[in-house]
C-alpha cells in the first residue's frame, strides 16, 4: 500500500489512534491509511505482512501515549525484542520512510538513553503533539503535513470540492444578497410588479 501506517500499542493508545485513524480516512480515504487490526487478514503472517505493508508505505506515525514507557515483567514493552510495536518502529526506521512520532495523552518524548538499541533515531524525529483539547485542529495540522506526501483517492478527492468553487459560490450568493437588499431600500421589489395604467378615451 502506499499511505499512513499508524502503528501503537492498545494498552498505552489505542482510543487516540483509533481517533487518528478515523480522521485520517475523512481525509485521504480507507485504502490510505493503515490500522493493524483492520489491515491484517485473519491467519495471515503478521511480521510479514507489516514489514511488507511499512515498506510500501508513505509516512508512519508512532502513537506515544503517557503509558507508553511503562514497565512490565521488569522491563518496558518496548525493550522486549519480539514486542510487535518495537519490530513496526525497527522497521520504519531501516527504511526512508516519513516517521512521525506522535505525542498524544499528555506524553513527552522519550529520552534516547531510555530506548533500546536500534530505536535512538526515533528521538530525532520531530514529533506532532495532539491534544485532546484541541484534537481536531491538532490533526488537520498533522494531516497538512502528511499532505505533502500521501495523495488522497480519487473518491474523497471528490467529496472536497476545489476552494476556486466554494470561493465562487460565496461571491454569487453576497452578489445576490445585495441586489434583493438594494431593492428593498428603493422601497419595494427590484421587480416591476405594477399593472400599467389604462388610458381612457373620451367619446
Amino acid at each position: 500500500m502506499s499511505g499512513i501506517f499508524i502503528s501503537y500499542r492498545r494498552d498505552d493508545s489505542g482510543p487516540w489512534a483509533g481517533r487518528i485513524n478515523d480522521a485520517l480516512v475523512s481525509r485521504f480515504g480507507a485504502d490510505q491509511v493503515f490500522l493493524d487490526v483492520d489491515g491484517i487478514r485473519p491467519g495471515e503472517d503478521y511480521r510479514t505482512a507489516i514489514a511488507h505493508t511499512i515498506d510500501e508505505a508513505d509516512a508512519v506515525l508512532v502513537v506515544i501515549g503517557p503509558e507508553w514507557g511503562t514497565v512490565a515483567d521488569g522491563k518496558p514493552g518496548i525493550a522486549i525484542e519480539d514486542d510487535a510495536h518495537r519490530f513496526e518502529i525497527e522497521s520504519a526506521l531501516s527504511l526512508e520512510v516519513q516517521l512521525v512520532p506522535v505525542l498524544v495523552g499528555g506524553a513527552t518524548a522519550p529520552a534516547a538513553e531510555e530506548l533500546p538499541t536500534g530505536l535512538e533515531d526515533l528521538t530525532d524525529r520531530n514529533a506532532a503533539v495532539i491534544d485532546d483539547r484541541s484534537f481536531e485542529r491538532d490533526v488537520d495540522a498533522l494531516a497538512d503535513s502528511l499532505a505533502e506526501v500521501v495523495t488522497p483517492t480519487a473518491a474523497v478527492t471528490r467529496k472536497r470540492p476545489p476552494i476556486a468553487i466554494i470561493i465562487g459560490i460565496v461571491i454569487a450568493l453576497a452578489v445576490a444578497i445585495g441586489i434583493a437588499l438594494s431593492g428593498d431600500d428603493e422601497g419595494g421589489s427590484p421587480w416591476n410588479t405594477e399593472t400599467p395604467a389604462q388610458t381612457i378615451t373620451q367619446s
